[in-house]
């Protein structure tokens, strides 16, 4: 067959005290600012930068910042 590429990124965020669609929705933030970090990122969740394809639209050069 075929050979087949893949990329792994990863969002992390810390749960203690939240609920967890709270927990979910701080990952999931996470792994879309890992996404626009690039290939093969993990990234932790930053308070500071809400990220979501849906929600906001942040840019490269407001993540690196």
């Amino acid at each position: 067959g075929e050979p087949v590429a893949a990329t792994f990124s990863a969002g992390l965020a810390d749960g203690h005290g939240l609920s967890v669609a709270e927990i979910i929705r701080r990952a999931d933030s996470a792994l879309y600012q890992a996404k626009n970090l690039g290939r093969n990122r993990v990234h932790a969740y930053d308070e500071g930068v809400e990220l979501h394809p849906s929600r906001n639209r942040t840019s490269h050069s407001q993540i690196a910042a």
